[in-house]
């Protein structure tokens, strides 16, 4: 049994620099993605205290009852508090004496 030398084996084999290619972007974007989740979360996942509940969907993206009722005026819809809302993470401050 013969086996190839390391020269040719990386000048030979021209599918392992688009195996690298491949493999680095899947990497690149799971990365990515790990990232985003892990330093945040995404944009649209925000969640207001009002929400427009109609027969279709519910909404509860609005930070006032102001822009809950514009919003569901023009779906057609009604506006109450959202029942799941935490509120804002208060965050502690250092003290400093």
């Amino acid at each position: 049994m013969i086996l190839p030398s390391p020269q040719c084996r990386a000048l030979g084999s021209a599918g392992g620099i688009a195996e690298r290619d491949t493999m680095a972007r899947i990497l690149i974007i799971a990365g990515a993605l790990a990232a985003s989740t892990l330093l945040g979360g995404w944009g649209f996942d925000r969640q207001g205290p009002f929400c427009v509940f109609d027969r279709e969907y519910t909404n509860c993206g609005y930070a006032s009852y102001e822009s809950c009722v514009e919003a569901a005026r023009g779906a057609g819809g009604n506006c109450r508090p959202n029942p799941m809302y935490a509120g804002e993470r208060e965050t502690r401050r250092p003290r400093y004496r």
